[in-house]
């Protein structure tokens, strides 16, 4: 609780807010204090992944656990504004130490939920949202496998994992129509990282906010920013310019040991152990923030998009792809003076080129390069897809077919209003 502690509390100080994913809890809350072991048809143990979830009699303490940090660092006294379970619980051999069954899920969540209602009744001010199963596939298949909504009551966002241009829980009517003190089910994006170099970063995010996705992530923060250790301080220079030794282990005095003896002198005694080596002093290290090139990407979308809400997409018809985005509100409505367009052509650079309206409009260079193409998808098809030994090569594959079918040369040509409009690239520079 400690570490959870420091870590919400400089989240808090610097203005970000948090979802968090619980799950997997210490080893010494499960049978003989220990991941549980799959069996085989021998009731044999066998290796590999253990489930981690906790045994049914904590159930209690986990309940009163959430309770207590919604209600400690719950929005808007603190950072935390949602809370989900678990990291795709997968059924059978799953990830994040999740290996047990669907009763045993809808037991936590219930606890989970339970948890947060009891905070949300001391505290009506909170704004604490509880999400599905990280990732809708699995929100479907733990929660309303019977066919009822027994958990609907609870589902105030279904989280999506890498699914481009399949927002379904934005359409989905009995979320979108869910009626409540938190509204419809909200559609969160909280892991895709499809957009990791700078160029994706438009393109991804306004495309998703256009499925109805009110959270988006899409970038993985590892391409954003990241910690590098500082090099060590340099040996300070002697007034005559050269270098002081500090080895701790240099000394002027001769030792013991290396003092010649002489017939007048006894001999050293030996030791029974050598004598023991100075400690060596501990170096503080030092890490450096940086930030990478999408950092200026996803500022950018930050600054332009922000929280604008999603309006239409432009060109309804045909390409190119442009989503246009409201103005911040003022006076209770969007300003006018304030909205975004997003233009960003074919989407084929960022999403699969079959899987795209429209996708099998060409240009006149898309032509040219239609004997290459067909030599490509053919050299794919040779390619297992379950084969790891070739994956380079259709990762190289897919990538020279997107560059070769993604539409280039085309251009648009907008009035600036005599300076009312201004044109910023991806990094937010503005453009002549």
């Amino acid at each position: 609780m400690a570490e959870l502690t420091e870590v919400l509390n400089a989240a808090s100080d610097q203005n970000i807010t948090v979802m968090l994913t619980l799950h997997a809890g210490s080893p010494k809350y499960g049978p003989m204090e220990r991941g549980r072991p799959h069996l085989n048809d021998k009731d044999e143990t066998i290796g590999g992944k253990t489930d981690q979830a906790w045994l049914p009699e904590y159930g209690e303490d986990f309940q009163t656990w959430v309770a207590l940090v919604v209600r400690q660092f719950g929005w808007p006294h603190g950072p935390v504004n949602a809370v989900e379970l678990w990291n795709e619980p997968w059924e059978g051999l799953s990830i994040s130490g999740w290996q047990a069954d669907i009763p045993r899920y809808r037991d936590l969540y219930t606890r989970m939920a339970r948890g947060v209602e009891e905070a949300r009744a001391a505290d009506p001010s909170l704004r604490v949202l509880i999400g599905g199963c990280c990732s809708s596939p699995n929100t479907l298949d733990k929660l309303f496998c019977d066919g009822s909504d027994q958990f609907l009551k609870w589902l105030d966002f279904a989280s999506i994992h890498y699914q481009p241009l399949g927002a379904w829980p934005s359409l989905y009517p009995e979320w979108v129509n869910r009626q409540g003190p938190n509204g419809p089910v909200r559609c969160w994006d909280t892991e895709s990282w499809v957009a990791n170099s700078e160029d994706r970063v438009a393109a991804v995010i306004a495309s998703m906010r256009a499925q109805g996705q009110e959270r988006t992530a899409g970038v993985l923060h590892d391409a954003v920013c990241g910690f590098v250790q500082a090099p060590p301080p340099a040996a300070p220079e002697s007034p005559d310019g050269s270098v002081r030794n500090q080895s701790p282990s240099t000394s002027s005095t001769p030792s013991a040991a290396s003092t010649p003896s002489t017939p007048s002198s006894p001999k050293p005694k030996k030791s029974a152990r050598p004598p023991a080596r100075p400690a060596k002093p501990k170096e503080a290290k030092t890490f450096i923030p940086q930030a990478w090139a999408p950092a200026a990407a996803v500022g950018a979308m930050q600054n332009l998009l922000g929280q604008r809400k999603f309006k239409e997409i432009l060109f309804k018809n045909g390409l190119p792809w442009v989503f246009v985005f409201d103005g911040l509100l003022r006076d209770g409505a969007p300003n006018p003076d304030d909205g975004t367009v997003v233009v960003v052509g074919d989407l084929a650079g960022v999403y699969e080129h079959e899987k795209l309206l429209f996708w099998s409009v060409q240009g006149l260079s898309e032509l040219k390069n239609a004997a290459e193409v067909k030599k490509l998808q053919n050299r794919l098809v040779m390619l297992p897809k379950k084969d790891k030994s070739v994956r380079e090569e259709r990762d190289r594959v897919l990538a020279e077919l997107a560059k070769l079918q993604t539409l280039e040369g085309a251009a648009m040509t907008i009035a600036d209003g005599g300076g009312k409009f201004v044109l910023y690239d991806f990094y937010g520079n503005p453009q002549p």
